[in-house]
């Protein structure tokens, strides 16, 4: 696997409203696919997304080159994006013992 370490952390915001959870997963997906099989080397990373129901907004999240190359894979997936912002990231901790799980969480929905 090609080193992308060099790579600067990019959320792209995307306002979108009545979205669901499919929906968001379908993107994903065509982001996944579209990082995946980009013939120009490792200028572009998809790590995942974030939906914030309460705001409407899912934010899809990249390592890349640029913040242009963030657009680009949005654009050939369908996504329309709001704003493309670079950001610092750290490293989030495991929680401790004795939070809810994941599946105890989704539960209280």
């Amino acid at each position: 696997m090609a080193n992308t370490a060099s790579l600067t952390p990019y959320p792209a915001e995307c306002f979108w409203p009545d979205v669901r959870e499919d929906e968001v997963e379908s993107a994903a997906a065509r982001l996944a696919q579209g990082a995946a099989t980009a013939d120009d080397g490792p200028r572009l990373v998809f790590a995942g997304s974030l939906l914030v129901r309460q705001d409407e907004v899912v934010f899809f999240l990249f390592r890349a080159a640029s913040d242009a190359r963030v657009r680009d894979a949005c654009l050939r997936a369908g996504i329309k994006v709001e704003r493309v912002m670079e950001v610092a990231s750290t490293a989030i901790p495991a929680f401790p013992p004795g939070w809810p799980s994941v599946d105890a969480t989704a539960e209280t929905r």
